[in-house]
């Protein structure tokens, strides 16, 4: 490497890390990540209070999401006429640290492998909104 790329690839990194700051301070301001750690930190405390898991909460809410072992249950997904060849769904997930956002079908992709790394599989599990897979938007 010359003298004058490793300077130009100081420059490039030194942009990327302002543009990264601006945008994460942008995001630190935001007031839907204000509302979004507010919410986290009073469903966490909630959940201490009466001494119970997300696990417990998605039973009591979501029953029919009832993990098993830690794992979903095995079933064979359903195909309708117009869906075969999509067997899987995609997800979204959004990192609120770094407002990275991708569109995967598991955790095992790369990105998401990262983060649960960092933060733990259910950390980063409530990041993740299923999407559309013609549209790529998030499902209500």
């Amino acid at each position: 490497m010359t003298m004058q790329s490793i300077l130009q690839r100081k420059r490039t990194l030194e942009a990327t890390i302002a543009e990264s700051q601006r945008l994460l301070e942008e995001l630190e301001q935001s007031p839907e990540l204000k509302r979004e750690i507010a919410f986290e930190t009073e469903a966490r405390k909630l959940l201490r209070t009466y001494a119970k898991s997300v696990e417990d909460l998605v039973a009591i809410l979501a029953p029919e999401l009832k993990l098993v072992g830690g794992k979903k249950p095995k079933s064979a997904p359903s195909v309708k006429s117009a869906d075969r060849g999509q067997l899987w769904s995609n997800y979204a997930y959004t990192n609120p640290h770094t407002g990275e956002r991708v569109v995967v079908r598991s955790l095992n992709a790369n990105p998401v492998v990262k983060w649960v790394r960092e933060y733990g599989k259910e950390t980063v599990l409530g990041w993740r909104v299923k999407v559309d897979d013609s549209a790529g938007a998030p499902t209500t």
